[in-house]
């Protein structure tokens, strides 16, 4: 009498339905922030007055304003107010950049805010997990579909999700409705 797993043939359509899910939705999302340009639009300097001082810090300035052509300003922040932002240098200088000179401002991400590589390491086991249990692998053949499909493209996620994010980002033929707005509500 033979054992014949009748699950088999489920649970290998279901690992086939998954990484096919996973790749439509990769494919799909690495075009998005092109198509909705508009939506990744951050306004919101209240999120730049509440930085905790001595973070990683980078300001780019609209090209326009920036002084002597010197666009992009690294250090650890320092203050921010209504109307500037105010880093320090790594020579130990301050410097006081006017808000409506700021098209983009970009702190250090902790590691545990790095989402790229806790979605990797989701949609990995989701992906995984009904491979190891419907295929006939035995215990080394588990462990290479795990660090394959689990391991390493979480490990490769972690290591190229951008250690600086933006808080605050107003591209150049946006900045006169963020003034627009502005001027509205000194009225």
């Amino acid at each position: 009498m033979t054992d014949v797993n009748f699950n088999h043939g489920r649970q290998s359509r279901m690992a086939r339905i998954c990484g096919l899910l996973l790749v439509t939705v990769l494919s799909l999302s690495a075009g998005a922030p092109e198509a909705a340009a508009g939506f990744w639009v951050k306004r919101d300097w209240n999120r730049v007055q509440i930085v905790t001082p001595g973070t990683r810090t980078t300001v780019r300035l609209y090209k326009d304003r920036a002084p002597r052509g010197k666009r992009k300003f690294s250090g650890r922040f320092h203050s921010a107010t209504v109307d500037s932002v105010t880093l320090l240098l790594p020579g130990g200088h301050t410097r006081t950049l006017p808000k409506q000179d700021v098209r983009k401002v970009k702190i250090r991400r902790p590691f545990k805010k790095r989402y790229q590589g806790w979605v990797t390491a989701g949609a990995g086991t989701a992906v995984g997990v009904p491979m190891m249990m419907g295929g006939d692998f035995n215990a080394k053949g588990k462990l290479l579909v795990a660090a394959v499909v689990i391991a390493a493209p979480t490990a490769f996620a972690f290591l190229a999700a951008p250690r600086m994010g933006d808080i605050y980002f107003v591209p150049g033929e946006r900045r006169d409705e963020a003034a627009g707005a502005k001027r509205k509500s000194r009225r």
